[in-house]
């Protein structure tokens, strides 16, 4: 049974939130709160595993009540469910430590479903709120640099590599839509939004890497329903190859370790993320990213087609640029 705290200053807009839950089997509403002050206290009286959040609140509003509860609290998953889809809101409420952001003209089944997805360790987020937030952050941009925070928690770790060194590059149409989501006290990045093929790399900016001999990756992954990951290498002359090797992991987080040895290998598009020909005895000795591609999204609605991705562990030799 999920426990679901609920806050909003507007008491119509809990009782109606009240009486929607009172539908499902799954959901217990262990309290209602009409400010940030009141959530606080409920938070810690009532132990919520998930709490719909309001933003525009008197006393103490929804993204100080939030921040609050996501460093006094921080298994409890805190979702947004308001009426301001502009930019900052969105911004300063997943700043604050929320887990997921709706918007109150959704849907009543997405509240529904959004409330497990948050307690499931996924980040409900509106697609349109989603969009309109990823695409004037990134600004169409396929290459980001990874923030502070990303660095810290992704773990991302490489003989020769400083975080400071790497790259972040996502490819595909819908590449803007990854997003990052908390999981068992980590940030992963989460695909839940894409409905087209992405792929995730890595670059070190000093270094190429010898993937040959007893080269190898760990990555902590999740792939969903029939998802799978392929792994993906930029060479060093250009061309992008996906293996043919799948890591499916059935809806468990899993450590997942790969030798690059007799992997049969495509060409691939970066742009579509499609692949086509084999190619034949790549040159693995001068690899300029390493990554994994998702060949095959779902609808892009949440947790029923996605993949999760952290903690990349890279052992290989560097080879100077």
């Amino acid at each position: 049974m999920i426990r679901l705290l609920i806050v909003d200053d507007h008491a119509i807009v809990r009782q109606g939130l009240e009486q929607l839950f009172a539908t499902v089997d799954d959901i217990d509403v262990v309290g209602t709160a009409a400010d940030g002050d009141e959530a606080v206290k409920f938070a810690h009286d009532r132990d919520p595993d998930v709490i719909l959040m309001d933003l525009g609140m008197p006393n103490l509003d929804g993204v100080a009540a939030t921040r609050l509860i996501a460093d006094q609290l921080p298994l409890t998953r805190v979702v947004v469910l308001t009426s301001y889809g502009d930019e900052t809101k969105i911004l300063d409420a997943l700043n604050a430590g929320a887990h997921g952001y709706l918007l109150k003209h959704s849907d009543p089944d997405d509240v529904i479903e959004g409330v497990r997805i948050a307690y499931a360790g996924d980040a409900p987020l509106d697609p349109r709120a989603g969009r309109v937030l990823i695409e004037q952050r990134r600004r169409g941009r396929k290459e980001v640099d990874l923030t502070p925070r990303e660095r810290e928690v992704l773990g991302l770790v490489g003989q020769g590599m400083a975080n400071k060194q790497l790259e972040l590059h996502v490819y595909g149409k819908d590449g803007y839509l990854v997003r990052t989501a908390q999981h068992q006290g980590r940030n992963d990045l989460w695909s839940g939004m894409a409905t087209t093929p992405i792929a995730v790399t890595l670059r070190d900016k000093g270094n190429y890497l010898d993937l040959t001999g007893l080269a190898r990756v760990r990555w902590i992954v999740r792939t969903n329903s029939v998802s799978a990951l392929h792994p993906i290498v930029k060479l060093a002359d250009g061309t992008y190859i996906v293996a043919r090797r799948a890591i499916e992991t059935n809806g468990e987080f899993l450590s997942v370790e790969l030798s690059f040895n007799d992997l049969k290998w495509f060409k691939l598009d970066p742009e579509k993320v499609v692949p086509s020909v084999e190619v034949k005895n790549p040159d693995l000795t001068k690899v300029d990213e390493i990554g994994l591609a998702f060949l095959a999204p779902g609808g892009g609605h949440g947790t029923a087609s996605s993949i999760n991705l952290s903690d990349v562990e890279v052992y290989a030799k560097p080879v100077p640029r």
